[in-house]
């Protein structure tokens, strides 16, 4: 269980309100779509779209002691019987919109979601579940991050935006009680890159304030 979603557990963001699921395919693969308030289409498990791509940021601010990150706590109704009563720790998250550039994309939902600008830089591309899903997510980290104006997230999207040590969420991952895996993914390409191959002696004084080391 994540300790850093436990102490939200009285300020969590509203969980969106469901209708009764629709089964639109039932084979090896069960697809169902939850009609929410606002009919968002597909909510739960995810219909196979190739076109469906998104963006994913890893939002850093630099601190004196340790480097921060900016993270969004949201309900998910297909995980509602995992996470934190469904409710899950993960990157600034969306997706691109028709001609827009994945670059453009992730500096849109950095600010729609946090309020924060920075200078974005890819990091790596994946497919989060290949064996049921073929659309992709551009994963990039935000540097040099400043706030320029209040969130203001898609009214669909009920999430809460918070500030993590760095070290913290390195520890939680270490431990095993964070199941986001594209946070954990996220989290461990920038400290590889960042520290365990350009500064050998620096990964290890995080590891060791993470308590995971």
């Amino acid at each position: 269980m994540s300790e850093i979603l436990r102490k939200y557990i009285h300020d969590l963001p509203p969980k969106p309100k469901f209708g009764n699921p629709e089964t639109i395919y039932k084979g090896w693969l069960t697809i169902r779509r939850f009609p929410s308030q606002k009919d968002m289409g597909i909510i739960g498990h995810e219909e196979v779209d190739p076109n469906a791509d998104g963006v994913a940021v890893l939002p850093i601010i630099k601190g004196k002691a340790d480097d921060g990150l900016v993270l969004v706590i949201q309900y998910r109704h297909s995980g509602r019987n995992n996470g934190f009563k469904g409710y899950f720790l993960q990157l600034v998250e969306g997706g691109i919109g028709g001609g827009e550039l994945q670059i453009d994309a992730a500096h849109r939902e950095l600010l729609e979601e946090t309020g924060y600008q920075g200078k974005i830089e890819p990091m790596f591309v994946c497919l989060p579940e290949p064996a049921f899903i073929s659309s992709k997510k551009y994963v990039f980290r935000a540097t040099d991050m400043r706030k320029t104006r209040k969130p203001e997230p898609e009214e669909a999207k009920h999430i809460k935006v918070i500030e993590v040590p760095y070290a913290d969420m390195m520890h939680e991952i270490l431990s095993g009680s964070h199941e986001d895996l594209l946070l954990r993914s996220a989290l461990f390409t920038d400290f590889a890159t960042r520290f365990a191959f350009s500064h050998p002696g620096k990964h290890s004084e995080i590891l060791k304030n993470s308590k995971g080391y």
